[in-house]
Order: structure tokens, then C-alpha cells, then sequence
């Protein structure tokens, strides 16, 4: 942590974004102005932002990251239901049901080695939230490595 010692505030220092190149999990809208985005299918706080997506899909483009919260038991089955979607499409439509209370993970069947690959994806991002200091979800940054409030992101 940084303080100004004049105004006794803390100073937001940016985070290593270069950290992140192209090693999201999958992507989301069409935009020019590209956020970061670490998040937890099993967080309501996440779904809520996520259910507001659509609405600024041209707008934005989102790099996604899963940074699976410990005390959500469900969120890597979720996630491994969610990446085994077969296109981009398809992994946003899957981690859009999760907000909308689907089931439908509970049902995947994997081999032991496709879970294990999913797994290692899966800690691989969260790993890299550890890295840029992400300690809870949804945690967003803009593409100069600046923390961004997600809640400013949806408002209208």
C-alpha cells in the first residue's frame, strides 16, 4: 500500500496488466475499451453483474478469469461446466445460466484427464488474480492495470 502523506490518503497504484496477456479463459463483448475481469460463478455479486452484460456488450470487451472464491464448494464443478462450452458463445451462455441458478453443471461428465487440464486452467487464472492482489470477486481492471469499480461499469 501507497499513502500520500500530505493528504493521509491511500494512492491506487496499477497493476501489472502485461501479467494477463492473452491468458483470459474467454471473452465477452465487442468493444474497444477492454476490462479485465476476475470472477466466481458461484458469487451473487458476480451475477448480478453479469446479468447487466448485455447491455454494454458494444461497448466493452471483457478478458474473463476465474478467481473461485474457497468457500464457494460448486464454483470449480461451475467453471469446468462452463469452459467445456465449445465456443466463446458458448462458455458466455453457460456462465450467464449460473446467474440465472442453473443446474446443468451438476450433469457434466468428464474423464479424469479433461478435469484435471480444466482444474489446471482454472487455478492458472486464479493464480494470476493472487499476483495483481485480487482478494475477492468480481474484481475488475481496465487496460492500464487500474482497479475499476464494477458497479460503475452498469450503471443506467
Amino acid at each position: 500500500n501507497v499513502f500520500d502523506v500530505n493528504k493521509q490518503a491511500p494512492i491506487k497504484i496499477p497493476v501489472n496488466i502485461a501479467l494477463l496477456k492473452d491468458k483470459e479463459l474467454f471473452t465477452f463483448g465487442t468493444g474497444k475499451k477492454v476490462y479485465y475481469i476476475f470472477t466466481d460463478p458461484e458469487c451473487p455479486y458476480c451475477h448480478r453483474f453479469e446479468s447487466k452484460w448485455a447491455k454494454i456488450k458494444d461497448n466493452v470487451k471483457f478478458k474473463i478469469f476465474f478467481f473461485n472464491l474457497d468457500n464457494h464448494k460448486n464454483a470449480n464443478a461451475m467453471s469446468r461446466w462452463i469452459l467445456s462450452g465449445n465456443n466463446n458463445n458458448e462458455m458466455n451462455q453457460r456462465l450467464n445460466a449460473m446467474g440465472k441458478n442453473s443446474t446443468d453443471y451438476q450433469n457434466l461428465k468428464l474423464s479424469d484427464e479433461k478435469v484435471a487440464e480444466l482444474n489446471k486452467r482454472i487455478e492458472a487464472t486464479k493464480a494470476l488474480g493472487i499476483q495483481l492482489g485480487v482478494q475477492g470477486t468480481p474484481a475488475v481492471f481496465d487496460a492500464q492495470g487500474n482497479s475499476v469499480n464494477w458497479s460503475t461499469l452498469i450503471q443506467n
